[in-house]
Parts: structure tokens; C-alpha cells; sequence
């Protein structure tokens, strides 16, 4: 059984290899819904060589962030 961060590191992987919309969507809906340890998932894409692709992620969770304020 995954964790919420494991999930969302996941959907992450699909997005970044394959760019698979659907499981990144999937992805901000957990970090909406569940405690996810966003710095551990911010440092692993850059481990990855992913930090570009990270960044429409983190701007995604961003934006959900300002709309349930």
C-alpha cells in the first residue's frame, strides 16, 4: 500500500516519463485531499533530473492553494 506522498510521487513518475495528464491531475487531487511531505517530493524530481517538469506540478498545487483560500 502506497502513502499519500508515495501516490503522488507516482502520478509524478507517469507525468514526467510519459507525460500522462490524467495521473498528474490525479496527483493534485491527493495533495488537495490527504497530508502529503511536499519538501520530500520537491527534492526528488531534482535528484531525477525532473526539476523542470516539477515546476508545472508545483505551479498547479499552487494554484489550487489561492483557490481554497
Amino acid at each position: 500500500m502506497l502513502t499519500p506522498t508515495q501516490y503522488v510521487m507516482d502520478g509524478l513518475a507517469h507525468f514526467y516519463h510519459w507525460k500522462d495528464l490524467q495521473v498528474l491531475d490525479q496527483a493534485l487531487w491527493v495533495v488537495k485531499e490527504k497530508s502529503i511531505d511536499m519538501d520530500f517530493i520537491r527534492k526528488w524530481p531534482v535528484r531525477k533530473g525532473f526539476h523542470n517538469e516539477f515546476d508545472s506540478f508545483a505551479q498547479k498545487v499552487a494554484k489550487n492553494e489561492k483557490e481554497r483560500a
